[in-house]
């Protein structure tokens, strides 16, 4: 059936007012006179760049010493020789426990030993200048003023035990005895936290094992302390998984001179997992999932009109809601950011500018 021209104007209108509201412009009249669907896309060309790829980690500030001191002698708890909380340096005494008894063992120990030696050192003259006595008496002597010695050198040192003493530098932060408590050999006594320097640790996924070593640049923020955030390396990497979580543990050791990091704090781990120079990256939202994989529409010119055709991509890391086009794009395609899923292979489409709407012939990307 023949339209009239009034047919044919009224049958334009509908398909221009039906593509304004599909996001297509008005319909494309061919010489035959039918008339081509138009799809309006933002379109972005791809250009190399450097690629970071991340992992953050919720982690806690832990102190890099935090140390139970034990009493290896037991005994009344004599006095404490710093207060809680005071700054303590590596061997310094923080408390006594009283020696009294064993101080008096000692003198009988000594003088045991010096009995033994004089005596050790007659029988040696008897026996190595006059051949007075036996071998056998000879080496009694000479054991017995050796073990009296040992004896000794045991009760010395377990005299200097009665003084308890600060293992590394840092501060007397609890105890667990009061003066004039007896205290149980071998018990928790004393605690001695040091945070002039401090750990953040955290758990990574398993699946980040290969991409996670030590030297691993790491950028760390503390939620409460903003002033200590900074970028450094990872010190430490664990060689096991937790079977709870899936995560292998990371630390990395912070300075911590003015002690304002304190152990608890929450702390964020941004860590790198990957950097890549030269990489064709695009938007998350312009990949579309295929049945085979994933692909993406390019808008290329073709006798003098744009349009689409798909081109099959494989995927490289991802993050920032970007993704690296590992394989399927060269540099300078224009790569369909905006109206992707309303494409075809081969459809005609008008680049249009993301910010304003109007149409660009060179395809500026967002």
């Amino acid at each position: 059936m023949k339209m009239t021209r009034g047919a044919a104007t009224l049958t334009a209108l509908i398909l221009f007012a039906s593509a304004g509201l599909s996001g297509c412009t008005p319909p494309a009249q061919t010489a035959e006179g039918t008339y081509e669907r138009v799809v309006n896309v933002v379109a972005m060309p791809v250009v190399p760049a450097p690629f970071t790829s991340t992992v953050r980690v919720t982690g806690s500030v832990e102190a890099l010493y935090d140390i139970t001191v034990s009493c290896e002698e037991g005994g009344v708890v004599e006095t404490f020789l710093v207060r809680k909380g005071a700054r303590v340096t590596r061997g310094q005494p923080i408390a006594r426990i009283d020696s009294d008894m064993l101080a008096a063992q000692l003198d009988e120990a000594r003088a045991g030993a010096r009995l033994a030696q004089e005596q050790w050192e007659r029988q040696k003259r008897l026996w190595e200048d006059q051949e007075i006595g036996t071998e056998l008496a000879y080496i009694q002597a000479r054991e017995t003023a050796a073990m009296r010695a040992a004896t000794v050198r045991i009760m010395e040192t377990r005299l200097k035990k009665k003084t308890i003493r600060s293992p590394v530098d840092g501060t007397f932060e609890d105890y667990w005895y009061e003066q004039g408590e007896f205290a149980v050999p071998g018990s928790p006594f004393a605690r001695i936290v040091s945070i002039d320097e401090v750990k953040v640790v955290g758990g990574v996924a398993e699946r980040f094992a290969g991409d996670i070593v030590e030297g691993t640049p790491v950028e760390i923020t503390i939620d409460n302390c903003p002033e200590a955030g900074c970028t450094t390396d990872i010190t430490y990497v664990g060689d096991t998984v937790n079977p709870d979580s899936r995560t292998f543990s990371v630390e990395v050791i912070l300075p911590n001179p003015d002690r304002i990091m304190k152990p608890g704090m929450i702390a964020n781990m941004l860590i790198l997992t990957e950097r890549i120079e030269d990489a064709l990256i695009v938007p998350q939202e312009a990949v579309v999932r295929s049945e085979d994989g994933y692909q993406v529409f390019v808008v290329v010119s073709e006798e003098g009109r744009e349009v689409s055709r798909v081109r099959d991509v494989i995927l490289g890391p991802a993050g920032n809601d970007q993704v690296v086009i590992a394989a399927g794009l060269a540099a300078g395609d224009r790569v369909v950011t905006v109206g992707q899923l309303k494409l075809g292979n081969g459809d005609l489409v008008s680049v249009v500018d993301a910010v304003n709407g109007t149409g660009s012939s060179e395809g500026e990307g967002r």
